[in-house]
């Protein structure tokens, strides 16, 4: 009996002594987990102070800053508070029949939008004997660094009406739309009696970009954020879910922000680059066809839509970036 109890309290001894060792090392874990952490937010505290000094204490400055420095501004007065207001804007969306996604209602010193998501734009007079021109696009005809008077919406109507036109053009750009999306919002449009004289399409980008991205052309972009949220309450989707916000957790702490900036500084490459980003070439060829034909269908049908509802049609295909043969220190 002596025997069995003395052997019983080494046991719990040793229990004791392993439960006590795994603590340690667990709260060792966490102490070094959390100094890494402090670390690197002091780092990039300190590194983004520097930086973006220009736009003083305001906890949104590191999600802008960078493009403050773009060679098109050159040091222009606006472009801090415009950014700092479009932050602000851009967290705005709703979600909108059909198409998704559309800005909501919004005033500000640079972008206003209306309770339709419709973004304000430069135009002479308001008359009923105008010439109405509605353009669609994505950011770049949204106006995405610009300020409402000088969009390319704004630009045009500003250049016609000094060659004498008198026009009003509506913005229907919207941040990320692709050509299918801004398809749908002309027929939603002219469905309900809203109809133009002319009709102007300005795409590209965001139809290549939304095919690379979901390896299938004429689709919409971050397309399986938008199937996750379709099956959000479903019980089996709590596990991705799960997963979802655990890696979403991990890549927002500072500490995997600095050392993916130690392995950028060190390889020159980019984290992403760690990714699968080529595609075969076959795949290419079978994504850009798709694409195209996507694109065409849309044209078609709007250019059919325009014979029945009597509005002219003009397609613009828009220049990218990324086909210039000399880049500048930003556009790299």
């Amino acid at each position: 009996m002596n025997l069995n109890r003395e052997l019983l309290v080494n046991r719990i001894k040793k229990a004791g002594g392993g439960i006590r060792t795994a603590w340690s090392i667990l709260g060792i874990a966490v102490v070094m987990i959390l100094a890494v952490e402090a670390g690197s937010s002091l780092f990039f505290f300190v590194k983004d102070t520097i930086k973006f000094s220009i736009l003083g204490k305001s906890p949104l400055a590191p999600k802008v800053a960078y493009r403050i420095y773009a060679d098109a501004y050159k040091g222009a007065y606006w472009v801090k508070d415009y950014y700092l207001e479009y932050v602000i804007y851009s967290k705005k969306m709703r979600w909108h029949s059909y198409v998704t996604w559309r800005g909501s209602n919004f005033e500000g010193k640079y972008i206003n939008v209306d309770e339709n998501g419709i973004r304000r734009t430069w135009n002479k007079n308001s008359s009923p004997e105008n010439s109405r021109i509605f353009i669609f696009g994505g950011s770049t005809i949204w106006g995405y660094g610009a300020r409402d008077d000088f969009t390319i919406p704004s630009c045009l109507s500003r250049i016609l009406s000094d060659q004498g036109f008198n026009v009003e053009v509506v913005n229907f750009g919207e941040n990320g739309y692709v050509s299918t999306q801004e398809t749908i919002m002309l027929f939603l449009e002219t469905r309900k009696g809203n109809v133009p004289d002319v009709v102007v399409f300005y795409d590209g980008s965001n139809d290549v970009a939304s095919a690379w991205q979901n390896r299938k052309g004429g689709e919409l972009y971050n397309l399986k954020n938008r199937e996750r949220e379709f099956n959000i309450s479903k019980p089996w989707m709590k596990k991705k879910l799960d997963e979802i916000f655990l890696v979403s957790f991990i890549q927002n702490t500072a500490a995997y922000s600095f050392f993916t900036y130690l392995y950028t500084k060190i390889t020159g490459r980019n984290v992403y680059d760690l990714q699968e980003t080529e595609i075969p070439p076959d795949e290419v060829e079978r994504i850009a066809e798709e694409t195209f034909t996507a694109y065409s269908m849309n044209v078609k049908f709007i250019e059919e839509v325009g014979k029945h509802a009597g509005f002219d049609t003009l397609f613009y295909w828009q220049p990218s970036v990324l086909t210039k043969t000399e880049l500048t220190r930003y556009e790299k």
